[in-house]
């Protein structure tokens, strides 16, 4: 039971966190089997790659693509359910036949190698989103955004 409310509790950290980036797309909410698109997009030019990477920590790879030969690699719990639509830097990432696994934040990282200092400068891009799937059971159950022409409950 402890491990529901940790998750219930970094969702609800994470939805705060995403709101407040000016970055972010903030919070997605959507159910099992349907379909998002996170559009990652880089305002500083040139770039060279892009990864969106799912995790607090930025650990799991769901696809990364190369900007000059335009290949892309898709992480296998991805492979069959991503589509890519892309002119690179912006880059459209359709994630269809959602499950609850696919639940958490995901980050757009750009990479350009930097002649001057012969470093690899990583920069966030905008279209970060923290994604919630629910089942339709729990759907009702789960804390959604105010609807402010939905009246509040008052205890």
């Amino acid at each position: 039971m402890s491990a529901v409310w940790l998750k219930l509790i970094t969702i609800l950290c994470l939805s705060c966190t995403a709101q407040g980036d000016p970055g972010s797309d903030g919070v997605v909410w959507s159910e099992v089997g349907q379909a998002i698109t996170i559009q990652c997009q880089s305002s500083q030019t040139p770039q060279d790659s892009l990864t969106l990477t799912k995790g607090l920590n930025e650990d799991a790879e769901a696809v990364f693509v190369d900007r000059i030969t335009q290949n892309f690699r898709i992480a296998d719990p991805f492979k069959g359910r991503l589509q890519l639509n892309s002119l690179f830097p912006i880059v459209d990432i359709r994630i269809k036949n959602l499950t609850s696994n696919d639940t958490g934040p995901y980050w757009c990282v750009y990479k350009r190698f930097d002649m001057h200092s012969s470093q690899i400068i990583t920069t966030k891009g905008k279209g970060s989103v923290l994604l919630v799937v629910t089942d339709a059971a729990s759907a009702a159950l789960s804390p959604r955004p105010h609807n402010p022409n939905e009246p509040a409950l008052l205890p």
